[in-house]
């Protein structure tokens, strides 16, 4: 907060700051960045709630006390179904959408199309800008131009539980049915 503080004149040029996160952990994270959400907005800057794992089963958030959905979590959860549905509605609702750990073509071809991302970042840039640059603005080009790379995009969506990411295990597809209640008669209904 201190460092957003030091910078506030320049807080038009932000497209966002994040609240405090707990990596892996959606509820947590909701948990520990809902105190911060409103504190940032007041300081002129749009907040970003870093969606984690199982965010997709996290009800105490609300769309409206955020402005960004930064993906970041396990790599795992990061590429599954559930975390491209959540930055698709966030982008049908109005929400900047940017996705965490975007070093190869191929995870910013995901973000573009499977996210529909408004933006991305990865430390490739930052371990070597001026050897590296020249290879992400091939891929923006390279996005830009081809359209074949917006078609076919089953290739990009992964199972997150295949067993190449340590991810915890897969959860229940239902909930177990629930035991059938008791028949009540009318005199047993009025009294409760």
């Amino acid at each position: 907060m201190r460092w957003l503080e030091e910078r506030a004149p320049f807080a038009d040029r932000r497209l966002f700051a994040t609240a405090p996160d707990v990596v892996g952990n959606a509820f947590a994270t909701v948990n520990r960045s809902y105190p911060f959400l409103g504190r940032i907005r007041d300081m002129g800057c749009p907040a970003a709630l870093v969606a984690q794992d199982y965010l997709e089963f996290c009800i105490w958030w609300s769309w409206d006390d955020l402005d960004c959905l930064f993906i970041g979590g396990s790599t795992g959860w990061k590429l599954s179904p559930a975390a491209a549905v959540l930055t698709r509605v966030a982008a049908s609702t109005g929400k900047w959408v940017h996705v965490g750990r975007v070093n190869s073509f191929k995870r910013y071809r995901y973000a573009a199309v499977v996210m529909d991302a408004d933006s991305a970042d990865g430390t490739l840039l930052a371990h070597g800008p001026d050897k590296h640059l020249p290879s992400v603005l091939f891929w923006a080009q390279r996005l830009s131009l081809d359209t074949s790379s917006l078609l076919g995009a089953d290739d990009l969506v992964y199972d997150p539980y295949d067993g190449r990411y340590e991810l915890t295990p897969r959860p229940p597809a239902a909930a177990p049915p629930l035991a059938p209640a008791p028949a009540l008669e009318l005199e047993q209904l009025a009294l409760i």
